[in-house]
């Protein structure tokens, strides 16, 4: 067994919303949340547009504080830090943003962008943190020839490698992937993917990968987490969610990925959701994937909030129905059922 470097606790990240006259409302971004992510493991995190993914990232990252709960990072709570703490953690997390236009500087040449962090935390100045930069750039597809351009000058591809170049320099234990090849086209997301990967193994870091593109995911994760309305529904190894979905959620999102086979995708049916994701500032009572389940079952699940169940061998599911499974005349058991 690989040690523990990061376990979130109860993590929970709400936002103070206006809600029009006398009224305040809070957005429910984040809401507790628990997992463990091993050294060298990359962790793929999936859900709609608007479940909280990026904010679980930025939350991670030391961008944006907890509301409550913990983080703990090398054997220590971070949720709290210091600023001086977090000056120290910035070394060890770094995130790499999804937008490749809006996550670099114009006015900075890639010498400039890439140095900074090492003349930030004195790792390096002048010619030595130049040919560290090269070499990290060299790693990246990059070169020195590109030290003395600007942003503007290159493709989505190359500023998302010049951004993985900035965010690895330091060699940080963690690192935060926020959706990094979403902008990008089908080709050069490969690249950038396999990259990654390549890095990793190179530098031996530990990833949160956050995407939407369920194949993207597959191909680059070791462990799964499913994230619905700011909690994660089901978390496992990349077999067993891909290959034993255990939450109606995953089993939803699993129908909506194509089958390059034209005869098995003929053959299966695609499951469709009714209505659409209720709103972070009023989330529904119970189970809060009822409103649109396809096997939802009244009033249990509207009323009781399904706890976290291990299925087995670690793959847990926040479903009533996980390991029993449920039988009605309108619908077949989401899950099979076991004696």
């Amino acid at each position: 067994m690989k040690d523990i470097l990061l376990e979130v606790i109860s993590l929970t990240k709400r936002y103070p919303a206006s809600g029009g006259g006398f009224r305040a409302q809070t957005v429910k971004a984040v809401e507790s949340v628990n997992f463990q992510l091993q050294r060298g493991e990359t962790l793929g995190l999936i859900g709609e547009s608007g479940c909280g993914k990026s904010t679980l990232g930025r939350v991670l990252g030391q961008l944006a504080p907890a509301t409550s709960g913990q983080i703990r990072f090398d054997g220590r709570d971070i949720s709290k830090s210091s600023r001086r703490e977090l000056r120290e953690l910035r070394q060890q997390i770094q995130i790499i943003f999804q937008d490749p236009y809006g996550s670099l500087n114009p006015r900075m040449t890639i010498r400039d962008i890439v140095v900074e962090p090492l003349r930030n935390f004195g790792i390096a100045r002048g010619v030595e943190a130049e040919n560290i930069a090269v070499r990290m750039l060299n790693l990246c597809g990059l070169g020195r020839s590109v030290l003395d351009r600007y942003p503007r000058e290159f493709s989505g591809g190359q500023r998302q490698r010049i951004g993985i170049a900035r965010a690895l320099v330091l060699k940080p234990k963690f690192v935060v992937a926020d959706e990094p090849v979403s902008a990008l086209d089908v080709s050069i997301q490969a690249q950038v993917i396999n990259l990654l990967k390549d890095l990793q193994r190179e530098l031996g870091m530990t990833y949160l990968f956050i995407g939407h593109d369920m194949a993207v995911v597959k191909h680059v994760s070791d462990r799964v987490a499913v994230m619905y309305l700011g909690r994660v529904v089901e978390i496992g190894t990349m077999q067993q969610v891909y290959g034993n979905p255990r939450h109606p959620y995953t089993k939803v999102l699993l129908s909506s990925v194509p089958i390059p086979d034209p005869e098995q995708e003929r053959q299966r049916t695609s499951i469709t959701l009714k209505g659409a994701l209720p709103s972070p500032l009023s989330p529904p009572s119970g189970c809060p994937f009822h409103t649109r389940c396809p096997w939802a079952q009244l009033p249990l699940c509207s009323t009781v909030e399904p706890a976290s169940i291990d299925v087995g061998e670690g793959h847990l599911s926040s479903c009533h129905f996980a390991v029993e499974g449920v039988t009605t005349t309108q619908h077949k058991p989401p899950f099979p059922v076991t004696k």
